[in-house]
């Protein structure tokens, strides 16, 4: 989640160094708010049922952790 007041014009240079293969949603306060995101930077693990399933707020995520629990989720039936 990006929340910058630029939109798209500083988050995409951002993802492309970071190389970041996965989803960016850029909000405002609104969504903000909807997730409860007080701090920055914020990452939610959204699983196939739409659920958050992991949510770290107010630090980076370390690439490789997050790639090990997504590959965890997926070995994960649906319930």
């Amino acid at each position: 989640m990006a929340l910058d007041e630029d939109g798209w014009k500083p988050v995409k240079p951002f993802i492309k160094a970071k190389k970041m293969n996965y989803t960016v949603v850029v909000g405002g306060d609104d969504l903000a708010q909807l997730y409860g995101v007080e701090l920055m930077p914020a990452t939610f693990l959204i699983g196939r049922d739409g659920r958050i399933v992991r949510t770290d707020v107010g630090r980076l995520v370390d690439r490789v952790e997050c790639e090990k629990e997504i590959r965890k989720l997926l070995r994960t039936k649906a319930e």
